[in-house]
């Protein structure tokens, strides 16, 4: 870390990437295109796109050039979303829900349909990644918990 707060290193492997992200304990993508730390980044030679278009390109929100047409990155992007939206669903499961001059019984109840809308969209992305032809991310137990207790099913783990 030191060699790199110096400019004593030119480059960085992906490896030394990701123990430097997390060492600071942030995202590798914050580490390469920052808003708020640059203006631009230089990703290929002659490419230097400003830091905005380069993080929604890592994160596979939009290509460089912002055509659209881009088969092999739409595929790609496409596995991120579901991430995203798998991630998504999982955080919405430790939302508790308060009603405005509600009872404890009616903010459980719109906490049980909020969770409940979560798990079947949890399904359906779950759904569409295997479709992707991609490995199932691993369901963390509070939502195995919370679908059992709501009734829903999640689809198993493939081995």
């Amino acid at each position: 870390m030191a060699k790199l707060e110096k400019n004593l290193r030119e480059s960085l492997s992906v490896g030394d990437l990701m123990a430097l992200a997390v060492a600071l304990d942030v995202p590798p993508t914050a580490l390469i295109a920052d808003p708020r730390a640059v203006e631009t980044v230089p990703v290929a030679d002659g490419v230097e796109p400003d830091a905005w278009s380069a993080l929604l390109w890592l994160i596979g929100a939009a290509t460089l050039d912002d055509e659209p047409g881009h088969a092999s990155y739409d595929s790609a992007a496409q596995i991120i979303n579901y991430g995203a939206e798998f991630s998504e669903a999982c955080r919405n499961l430790t939302q508790r829900v308060r009603v405005a001059r509600g009872s404890a019984e009616r903010d459980q109840q719109a906490t049980d349909d909020l969770h409940r809308r979560s798990l079947d969209s949890l399904v359906d992305v779950l759904q569409d990644i295997r479709k992707a032809g991609a490995k199932q991310p691993p369901v963390p137990q509070y939502v195995v918990d919370r679908a059992r207790e709501l009734g829903v099913e999640l689809p198993s783990v493939e081995a």
